[in-house]
């Protein structure tokens, strides 16, 4: 069978690490004999994208766009507007019989699903994967409309969680919408680590744009505070992008900074060498799956964050107590900081017994049921 794959996000590499996942699950199926990828250039050149195209022994074909870095919204427009005209006229000459976006934007995307099913005759099913998009389509009628029409018929929504299934159950109540749980990468170079000699550097990690919620004094000073309280027998290091460094210093607590966005190795160092990974409250109010919490799951990190969400849905019963609600955060440090050693790598050992049920093996045999 025909597969096309493509990925409308054409200004960001964010992705590329669930992409090249995505890639190898799809080629890997027991459907899929000729392959074509569709992706922005320079998340094409990326070595995640490339292991895994390398790793596919099946017809394929990879197709690239530049793409295009101006404030004018009318250039964008353009640009965007060829990119989905180039993708139409390909899957127009290949006639594929699974078509798939990795992702999926607000406007082209609908439209272009809608124009595929009205010039198409011969049958064929589209999948659409529903993550960030979920939280923009909300609160536009038009946008809620365009895809409603476009979930019409032979096209499946993909949810990464059975919570965010939940929500898009409610935007698109005549739509078909499946899980496809969030997979991890332990199957891709860049994770692997060495868990035997693994050597901590960081008690807390704060990351990305999780830091960002830590710019709000209330929340730092609450948090630091905590930190500085909380350990009186040794110094705890706490690593946060550079923005969200406090002004005020806190006793035994060391702050590490680091620059974002960080390069693949500096990215997987710090997952790998720190003990917890903190995410903040706010972050457990967004309705998508998180992608930094596969990336923790990856590395066998344990993971401090609001209970909801896909944290709760994902992270093994046995650390529950690592889950705080609301203005519990402190409970969940001060509980952090109290694991003795072995009862910190009892934990570790459930992380990785958890993360095999949302591995490329497992990820390969659900795609093989839902394209049954």
């Amino acid at each position: 069978m025909k597969t096309f794959i493509f990925d409308p996000v054409n200004t960001s590499y964010s992705h590329a690490s669930f992409n090249a996942t995505m890639i190898e699950a799809i080629g890997k199926s027991k459907y899929s004999n000729q392959l074509t990828i569709c992706l922005e250039e320079n998340q094409i050149k990326l070595p995640v994208i490339q292991d895994a195209v390398n790793r596919l022994s099946l017809n394929l074909k990879v197709n690239g766009w530049k793409s295009i870095n101006t404030k004018n919204s009318f250039q964008k427009f353009m640009s965007t507007f060829q990119h989905y005209y180039k993708i139409f006229q390909t899957i127009k000459k290949e006639k594929p019989d699974n078509i798939f976006f990795l992702a999926a934007d607000n406007l082209f995307s609908p439209l272009l699903v809608f124009i595929l099913k009205m010039q198409r005759k011969k049958a064929f099913n589209i999948f659409i994967i529903l993550h960030n998009n979920i939280e923009n389509i909300q609160d536009s009628t038009i946008k809620r409309k365009l895809w409603s029409l476009a979930f019409e018929k032979n096209t499946v929504g993909l949810v990464l969680a059975d919570f965010v299934k939940e929500k898009a159950v409610l935007k698109f109540p005549n739509a078909k919408i499946l899980t496809l749980e969030h997979p991890i990468y332990k199957h891709l170079s860049m994770s692997q680590f060495d868990q035997d000699t693994k050597e901590y550097k960081t008690d807390f990690l704060i990351l990305g744009r999780h830091s960002n919620a830590f710019i709000n004094n209330e929340l730092s000073a609450k948090f630091f505070s905590a930190c500085s309280e909380l350990s009186r027998s040794k110094k705890i290091t706490v690593a946060i992008k550079k923005d969200a460094v406090p002004n005020e210093k806190y006793s035994n607590v060391e702050i590490v900074s680091y620059g974002f966005p960080l390069k693949d190795e500096e990215y997987w160092e710090l997952l790998h060498t720190s003990k917890f990974l903190v995410i903040p409250p706010e972050s457990g109010k967004r309705v998508t799956a998180s992608g930094v919490l596969a990336d923790a799951l990856t590395a066998d990190l344990l993971i401090i964050a609001p209970n909801r969400g896909a944290f709760s849905e994902f992270i093994p019963s046995s650390y529950h107590d690592l889950l705080y609600n609301e203005n519990e955060m402190e409970r969940a440090i001060s509980y952090a900081l109290s694991l003795t050693d072995n009862a910190y790598k009892k934990k570790c050992h459930d992380v990785q017994k958890k993360a095999d049920e949302y591995s490329l093996e497992k990820t390969i045999k659900k795609l093989n049921d839902i394209l049954k």
